[in-house]
């Protein structure tokens, strides 16, 4: 039977699910920090504009993105302007409704609900306070521009002799290219290089290459940028010439 959309904040349902699926791989699976275990959407002024974010972290590596609202900003329920966690069984749900049409969002006490022109969901927010992503954004002195899909092919091919449970991998950022290396008491050592145009001083990082991967593999642009900062600070990745979808994911220790 048709849903009539209710008088809540209405947006394009594909243009809501395309953040979703830029983030909700960072979500926690953690249970005991169960205000991580969930994507927060919260909506604020940017620029003259209205936007509505949606971020997710699980302590490690954080992943933002947002959309623009239109219409008249008097119909954003106050909960979405303080902010809002929506579990991830919720977001499995979400996931699964028609990227066409309307869809409207209305929030009651400690439940959202979104209704479609066919479909009716209703479930509870998580209850919680989310971390300030906006204080996680980090500071970067270089960068480096790369393809994404053959610096996913190296990271693929080097993790396989990686040690460790989170395929760490190093690489090595110098002039015109990464090189990545990782190294295994029995099986030996891997390495590979990939052209990248870099703008920092030489350096090496290592990060989980199941990270890494993760964040590259929900874009779709040819090129991204790394951006680095300290040692140990972490770095934050976007595609090329674009500041969302963002990922920020912390490095390993060397």
């Amino acid at each position: 039977m048709p849903v009539e959309p209710g008088e809540g904040l209405q947006l394009d349902a594909a243009a809501l699910l395309q953040p979703i699926g830029h983030v909700d791989y960072a979500q926690s699976t953690d249970e005991q920090k169960y205000n991580l275990c969930g994507t927060f959407f919260k909506v604020q002024s940017c620029d003259d504009d209205w936007r509505l974010y949606a971020v997710a972290t699980d302590g490690h590596r954080l992943a933002a993105d947002s959309i623009p609202l239109s219409g008249d900003v008097r119909s954003i329920p106050a909960s979405l302007a303080k902010g809002l966690i929506v579990s991830r069984k919720g977001i499995a749900e979400l996931k699964k409704l028609s990227r066409k049409g309307i869809l409207c969002l209305d929030i009651s006490g400690n439940h959202l609900t979104v209704a479609t022109e066919t479909d009716k969901l209703t479930m509870r927010l998580v209850d919680g306070d989310f971390p300030d992503y906006q204080k996680i954004y980090p500071t970067t002195t270089g960068s480096v521009e790369v393809k994404r899909t053959p610096l996913r092919d190296s990271l693929e091919r080097v993790s396989l002799f990686s040690p460790d449970k989170q395929r760490g991998v190093s690489l090595y950022f110098s002039e015109g290219e990464i090189s990545f290396s990782a190294q295994h008491a029995e099986y030996g050592d891997a390495t590979d290089r990939l052209a990248a145009g870099v703008e920092c001083a030489p350096c090496t990082r290592r990060f989980s290459s199941g990270y890494l991967d993760q964040a590259l593999s929900v874009w779709d642009s040819n090129f991204v940028e790394i951006k680095l900062g300290d040692e140990l600070a972490p770095v934050l990745i976007t595609p090329l010439g674009m500041q969302e979808p963002y990922a920020v994911i912390m490095p390993m220790r060397l």
